[in-house]
């Protein structure tokens, strides 16, 4: 309903591709990304002409979603987007804990690296659905994936390799 409130112009087919991309108005998926404390597009994306401007049609959805989406939508994502507020952050505080034991580390590990494998999967299936009803953005939607599997990479945890980093630094 909130597909082209505010706009002079009817979306371009870019434009509709990247709604469906971002769930339309829905605040589940930014809502999703902000809990786990991960971008919902890597502002880094450097994948290409054509992946460049489709992060870039997709950043801008978002931004314009954020504009229409009902007010009681809006605080609850500007809360979970708060500073120590995400399950990263809160993994984090833990591996701080001096109590917790190695057990439960990995056990945090696990759970939250499981968390983005599944987010990584969802987004994947978006990717493919994208696909079959614009395919003539197949290699831009493509190229973006890649990027953001490649950020959600990056983003997992190693809290017990950070464990064992701190113990070598104490024991010198």
């Amino acid at each position: 309903p909130f597909i082209a409130q505010g706009r002079e112009c009817d979306l371009s087919w870019e434009e509709m591709a990247a709604w469906v991309y971002c769930c339309g108005s829905s605040v589940l998926l930014p809502a999703i990304h902000a809990f786990l404390g991960v971008e919902q597009c890597p502002s880094r994306a450097h994948t290409g002409c054509e992946g460049d401007r489709l992060a870039q049609v997709v950043r801008r959805t978002l931004d314009e979603g954020r504009v229409f989406m009902p007010r009681s939508h809006l605080t609850f994502l500007e809360t979970l987007e708060k500073p120590g507020v995400s399950i990263r952050q809160y993994c984090f505080r833990r591996f701080g804990a001096k109590l917790v034991s190695v057990e439960a580390l990995h056990d945090l590990e696990v759970a939250y690296n499981d968390a983005l494998n599944a987010l990584g999967r969802y987004v994947s299936r978006r990717v493919h659905l994208i696909s079959r009803f614009f395919p003539n953005f197949n290699s831009s939607f493509g190229a973006l994936h890649a990027e953001y599997e490649a950020h959600m990479r990056v983003e997992r945890l190693q809290l017990l390799k950070m464990r064992q980093r701190v113990s070598r630094g104490l024991e010198r």
